[in-house]
């Protein structure tokens, strides 16, 4: 059987590019992030907001919700990210150039260091920290948007938020220690922080 030579040119050719997840607390800049990282290298967004969103309303006896982020939502939601970001790895997509950035706060921890994902993955650790609560309530108040669903909370309920984020952040930021991980801190200089996140992951694709 003849198989012509174009077909072997085309399979050393086809290279994998590394999809990208982009890991952190919420209001650290990710989704921000995961636009510029979309327009700079044409890579399809995935909102793991939406796809919880979608499990909350259409299949509520799993009980992958909005309320727990770092409990049994991240536990029931692994199974189907980890298929999922498998599929979306795989060279059927890449003979199509699709090519993928996930963000979000519900990806499990040990998900993310494990072998498999950091083969195929680029894995961006942000963190938000603030020594203190109020700081946290001066950030939204100053920087929230009418499309923030924090924009309309009443000052006692947003301070309520603000307490769960400072929890998040301070227990993201010992777990990154721990295991000695480079993060951004996106808490000041944002727009700086994330263009140089920018700059950097586009070099890390070139070089892959």
């Amino acid at each position: 059987m003849f198989v012509p030579i174009q077909y072997f040119l085309g399979a050393i050719a086809l290279k994998l590019k590394k999809n990208i997840i982009i890991f952190g607390p919420s209001r650290s800049g990710k989704t921000s992030l995961a636009i510029r990282l979309s327009k700079k290298l044409k890579y399809s967004v995935v909102m793991c907001d939406s796809l919880v969103s979608a499990f909350e309303q259409t299949f509520p006896e799993l009980e992958i919700t909005h309320k727990n982020r770092n409990g049994e939502s991240v536990n029931n939601l692994k199974p189907f990210l980890l298929n999922y970001m498998r599929t979306c790895s795989s060279r059927s997509k890449a003979r199509r150039g699709l090519d993928y950035v996930y963000e979000g706060s519900y990806f499990d921890f040990d998900m993310l260091m494990s072998h498999e994902i950091q083969k195929r993955h680029i894995v961006i650790f942000l963190l938000n920290p603030y020594e203190r609560v109020e700081d946290y309530f001066h950030q939204l108040k100053t920087h929230d948007k009418k499309h923030d669903w924090t924009y309309e909370l009443s000052d006692e309920k947003l301070l309520d938020y603000c307490n769960v984020l400072k929890s998040h952040n301070d227990y993201l930021l010992t777990l990154y220690q721990q295991h000695n991980i480079q993060y951004y801190n996106t808490s000041t200089n944002r727009k700086k922080v994330l263009n140089k996140i920018v700059r950097k992951t586009k070099k890390m694709i070139k070089m892959n």
